[in-house]
């Protein structure tokens, strides 16, 4: 028998992505065939479909940017007097995952990622490992503060405007991808969606990008220190 993991932070920084979602359900699957219990292959597909999450896609330099949205297990507040009395307990649900990734094709696809420096709104990302379905895909968790509570976590943490991803290439050239929290022009939406179609726009809708000459750019600064 195998000795038991801790795996600390990595169970919620790593292990609650989409992609390692996905393989944990095609775990499932698998064990559902062996004991004759399998699900038709319409169903597995239908499951593991995550289109509704991506929010933005973008081509630069033989390689592929995605953000797609992810898992955010918001903390339970337990230290707040005031719930002695009520039905409900608090909860911060201020912030918001993402999970971005980046993916190449050929040969020299690793050779293509090792060349692209990724920040996010000026930090520098530690972008180095590949996600475990392909070498030749990397990705990480981003977790960001999407609205400041009115009682919740670090009050003094003010929240994001938008997610602003740059890609720079040791070429020199690099792009821009600006993710809006609503609608890039700030107008309000006409209602509710009308279709699935319809919502799908809008989120694709809220990724602006563009390509910046690399006098354009800042320096990105290096990760802080935990």
């Amino acid at each position: 028998m195998s000795e038991l993991l801790d795996w600390r932070d990595e169970l919620h920084d790593r292990f609650a992505l989409p992609d390692y979602l996905a393989l944990d359900l095609q775990e499932v699957f698998a064990d559902l065939d062996a004991a004759g219990l399998g699900l038709t292959p319409a169903v597995e597909s239908m499951l593991l479909d995550r289109a509704d999450g991506v929010l933005a896609v973008a081509d630069f330099e033989g390689c592929c940017l995605q953000l797609e949205q992810a898992l955010e297990f918001w903390p339970l507040v337990g230290d707040v007097a005031s719930q002695e009395g009520g039905g409900s307990r608090l909860v911060d649900a201020s912030t918001s995952r993402l999970q971005v990734l980046l993916s190449a094709d050929g040969p020299d696809a690793e050779a293509k990622l090792d060349a692209l420096q990724v920040s996010v709104n000026g930090h520098q990302l530690p972008f180095g490992s590949s996600t475990p379905t392909d070498p030749a895909r990397r990705g990480l968790g981003l977790r960001y503060r999407s609205f400041v509570p009115w009682n919740g976590l670090h009050p003094a943490l003010g929240a994001a405007s938008g997610i602003h991803v740059g890609l720079r290439h040791a070429s020199g050239r690099s792009l821009s991808v600006k993710l809006h929290p609503w609608r890039p022009s700030g107008e309000a939406y006409p209602g509710l969606p009308v279709d699935l179609d319809d919502a799908a726009a809008r989120r694709l809708e809220r990724a602006v990008a563009s390509k910046e000459s690399h006098t354009e750019v800042a320096r990105e600064r290096p990760p802080r220190a935990p």
